[in-house]
């Protein structure tokens, strides 16, 4: 049995123990509301920068970041609930759906290889790469690509075709071929 004073001491400390935990949670959503500030991935951080793209802001973007502030742009434009990329960039500019279509398809091979390409959401975008390796001036590379889709039926052949593709987007570098393009053709990929 409880004495009065043993009693009292025990319901202060539970009033002080109440209090404290009281106190934890606001501070808790305190924090959690006012970290809005932490910095998010590297992704996030350019679609945020260049999701809106100007004359301004495109010519101010320095060569080695053109492409990834375009596709940071673009990724932009992507429905956020469908997720689905091949439902927006076809039908963009040309020169958008090029850049896009290059960038993925180098950095698949790069990642996964080709079979991994091809049997991945991202084969989807194969044909529009070859169009794209085209129009930015990586004929070699483009030509290649059509070869694999050609070719893509019968696996067989693909180890070879894969190692050509390689080879001419090491020779032609698209990706370098994309600046030029974007620098040629500014209006194909503002938003304004």
């Amino acid at each position: 049995m409880l004495t009065p004073v043993t009693a009292a001491i025990l319901t202060e400390n539970s009033l002080y123990f109440i209090f404290l935990v009281i106190a934890a949670m606001a501070l808790g959503v305190y924090l959690k509301l006012t970290s809005g500030t932490k910095k998010g991935s590297r992704a996030d951080i350019l679609m945020e920068k260049y999701k809106t793209m100007d004359r301004q802001t495109l010519e101010s973007i320095p060569d080695g970041m053109l492409v990834d502030a375009v596709i940071a742009n673009l990724m932009s434009k992507i429905d956020e609930k469908k997720g689905d990329d091949y439902l927006t960039i076809p039908l963009l500019s040309p020169g958008r759906c090029a850049v896009y279509s290059i960038w993925l398809t180098i950095k698949e091979l790069e990642s996964k290889g080709l079979q991994g390409f091809l049997s991945g959401k991202p084969g989807r975008f194969a044909g529009l790469a070859a169009d794209g390796l085209e129009l930015v001036g990586a004929e070699r590379s483009g030509g290649a690509m059509r070869e694999i889709l050609n070719a893509a039926e019968d696996a067989t052949g693909l180890p070879e075709l894969e190692i050509r593709l390689k080879n001419s987007i090491s020779q032609e570098n698209p990706l370098k071929k994309c600046v030029e393009y974007i620098r040629a053709n500014p209006d194909e990929f503002l938003d304004e």
